[in-house]
């Protein structure tokens, strides 16, 4: 079952103190007085699921490190660039001359001029440029000289006859016209006047950059790196380049920093782009490695004598190290250590590859397919059985259950059938990537999509009719957690009967998986329409989520708005609202956003092409539960509430009968979350951003005596909610009416 990981002892009474001191009571809606700021030592309170382990779900990366990487790309140069700055290059001109790598230019034949009539760019005339920009990355890479016979270039001259100019060189003299290569001075591209502007990125260095991000910001999951093996495997013979994968950074939790430091240690020394690109025998090492089986491709030992000092297995992997001889000979393979140590975790594979298979085979695991290496061209690669494989076999016997790994992959510059057939087939998803922008995304989607919903601690009814008894609904906040800021959130009521969870469904069944402790797919949680399908684990459906509408009641300070208003006020569709209290620069975004707040697709969020209808967002609840209060009715038909505060920033009232929205109110000191939720604003990491994450506590006052089934009604309610790591202010709301 999902739980939290909670602060340790001395944090929790450090902070029980200070809320002791701050605490006062400000009145309707009143903001309290300041309380230290929040403890650093949470980034990822979710991450452990029980208190005895940290069991967080398993991601390896494979990644193609062949040398096919070094090649060039054109990307959409920074925002920051403009077509006047002096190292842009219009690549419709006819006078654009290239100066050989390592020449000094002082000869005709140092200069490559790169005309519409050159055919030597690899592309038939330089004006195809403009239509599209694989030519782009074409004139890359023949600028740069990777992967390419030519030894690239190294400068950019407009003009004529740069071998005699060579006084027009130096830069800042008169109007540059020579462009040095590399960082910071680098060519950018133009090919139209459009206004966009190119610049050329090595794959290499988009893909480490992305991973790099990847390393800084992810939470919740163990993370781990395989490489494509670079130099020939002692013992094999000669003539063997590079066979399988090797684990160069063992799946594991980045938490600390320092972990997180160490992976990017590991990505900058051990993933050097050299070699073919053996994909299913990688595959099939991760295969051993997630089975703990004998590795076939690793490469470390146990003594000192080894073949290679870099891009080795990291030894962390290993239950028992192998061994070599010195000689050109193992002796003894290593005995990985499988990262799969929980029923509870999910397992998963993200295989980045920029090219089709070369010196590549089965990889030595047992599947229908036989291939040999070159087989690719009859249609045999073993990629796809070998992830069918991963996704089917029970891995790990000796746990409960079956545990498998999920393949996902990545076409890096490639849109390639086999990597389809391979995710399709390794029940994951399959993702295409030009640049580091799309590289990223998919990346970030794998880690989204891999990571198990997660469960806050639920709320059961308390009956206010019958104080022997609790009541039997069972409410839920659910969270899907990313990387960016904009974490799914939902809120679901299930019944509780003998100690167990039950669905909406007729009759009621059990709606927790008793192997994973995660709700069933068939699971139906209340407020579904009867012609609904289940919404089981899936937090984007069912729940309150599914009742919002596109005319929302949305409360917000008077001083968040324009116009002179009063206390708290409802918002209207034609009411202004202050753009920098949002973070926003104009009047036109503010207005968009408060649209967005009450309700409306202004994004198209849901991709249906209709920005007017609903968009059914809510963010997460992570440290918080919701909670109920019946405000009248009988026992038999209680009119009761359900209030749920999330890291958006928003105080949220839900009809417990139906899951409609009856309202939400957002503080002053949390606008700006607003348009950071709106947007998932991918500069930010989740917690940059928190709203209201303190626990609540509840205050009822109640008729004196209330017997069984008789009618009721409460006399005050009040709520006193901490911002816990979303800011420094405590607040006491009257919900009373």
């Amino acid at each position: 079952m999902n739980t939290l990981t909670q602060p340790n002892r001395q944090d929790q009474a450090r902070n029980r103190r200070r809320a002791a001191r701050a605490l006062t009571v400000a009145g309707l809606f009143g903001a309290a007085a300041a309380l230290a700021q929040p403890y650093k030592g949470d980034l990822s309170q979710y991450e452990t699921r029980t208190a005895a382990a940290n069991l967080q779900d398993n991601l390896l990366l494979i990644i193609d490190t062949s040398g096919s990487m070094q090649r060039y790309l054109a990307e959409a140069a920074p925002s920051s660039v403009t077509a006047s700055h002096q190292n842009v290059v219009d690549i419709r001109r006819s006078d654009i001359w290239l100066r050989k790598r390592g020449r000094n230019g002082r000869s005709s034949s140092h200069w490559t001029r790169a005309s519409r009539s050159n055919t030597t760019l690899g592309i038939p005339t330089l004006s195809s440029y403009k239509a599209n920009n694989k030519n782009l990355s074409n004139f890359c890479g023949y600028f740069h000289g990777a992967g390419k016979s030519s030894a690239g270039h190294d400068m950019v001259f407009i003009g004529s006859n740069p071998h005699r100019n060579r006084d027009r060189w130096r830069p800042g003299v008169g109007k540059p016209i020579v462009h040095p290569v590399g960082p910071p001075n680098e060519v950018y591209l133009k090919k139209d006047d459009s206004g966009k502007l190119y610049v050329c990125r090595q794959k290499a260095k988009t893909m480490i950059d992305a991973i790099g991000f990847l390393g800084q910001n992810v939470s919740g999951l163990n993370l781990g790196l395989m490489r494509y093996n670079r130099f020939n495997e002692a013992g094999r013979g000669s003539g063997v380049r590079n066979r399988g994968g090797t684990v160069v950074y063992h799946v594991q939790s980045l938490k600390e920093q320092a972990d997180r430091d160490k992976f990017l240690r590991v990505r900058n020394e051990q993933l050097g782009m050299a070699g073919t690109t053996p994909l299913a025998e990688s595959l099939a090492e991760a295969y051993r490695y997630f089975r703990g089986d004998t590795a076939r491709y690793a490469r470390n030992y146990s003594n000192t004598s080894r073949p290679e000092t870099k891009y080795t297995t990291d030894p962390d992997s290993f239950r028992t190290l192998g061994r070599y001889n010195g000689r050109g000979k193992v002796t003894q393979k290593g005995v990985y250590k499988s990262p799969i140590t929980s029923v509870c975790q999910s397992n998963n594979i993200a295989f980045l590859s920029d090219g089709r298979p070369t010196w590549d085979s089965g990889g030595g695991v047992a599947t229908s397919c036989a291939a040999k290496p070159g087989d690719l061209e009859r249609g045999n690669n073993c990629l796809d059985d070998i992830a069918e494989k991963l996704a089917n076999e029970d891995l790990i016997p000796g746990l409960d259950g079956k545990q498998s790994v999920t393949t996902y992959t990545v076409g890096f510059d490639i849109d390639f059938p086999l990597l389809k057939t391979t995710a399709d087939k390794g029940k994951g998803q399959y993702y295409t990537a030009n640049n580091y922008r799309e590289l990223l995304d998919a990346l970030k989607n794998i880690v989204k999509t891999t990571k198990k919903p997660q469960l806050v601690a639920p709320s059961v009814s308390v009956n206010r009719f019958n104080r022997l008894q609790h009541r039997t609904d069972f409410y839920y906040a659910t969270f899907d957690p990313g990387i960016n800021p904009a974490w799914e959130g939902n809120v679901k009521r299930y019944k509780l009967k003998d100690g167990k969870v039950f669905d909406s469904s007729n009759p009621p069944a059990p709606a927790v998986d008793p192997n994973t402790g995660l709700f069933k797919q068939t699971a139906r949680s209340a407020w579904l329409d009867s012609g609904d399908p289940p919404d089981g684990p899936d937090v984007k459906q069912g729940g309150y989520r599914a009742e919002l509408t596109n005319t929302r009641t949305l409360y917000l300070p008077a001083a968040l708005f324009v116009d002179s208003k009063t206390g708290i006020t409802q918002v209207a569709g034609n009411d202004k609202l202050k753009p920098a209290s949002f973070g926003l620069g104009s009047d036109a975004e503010a207005a968009t956003l408060r649209n967005w707040l009450l309700g409306i697709d202004v994004d198209d969020y849901d991709g249906d092409n209709d920005k007017t209808d609903a968009h059914r967002y809510a963010s997460d609840s992570l440290h918080t539960s919701p909670f109920v209060v019946t405000y009248a009715g009988t026992e038999s038909a209680p009119r009761d509430i359900v209030f749920v505060t999330t890291n958006l920033g928003a105080l949220r009232a839900i009809n417990a009968s139906n899951g409609e929205e009856l309202w939400s109110y957002i503080p002053a000191e949390l606008a700006k979350n607003a348009n950071i939720y709106r947007t998932d604003d991918p500069t930010k990491n989740h917690w940059d951003v928190y709203g209201l994450d303190g626990q609540s506590t509840l205050w009822v006052t109640e008729p004196t005596s209330v017997g069984t089934g008789s009618t009721r009604k409460v006399d005050k309610v009040r709520l006193y909610q901490g911002m816990r790591r979303g800011g420094r202010s405590y607040y006491a709301w009257d919900l009373s009416n």
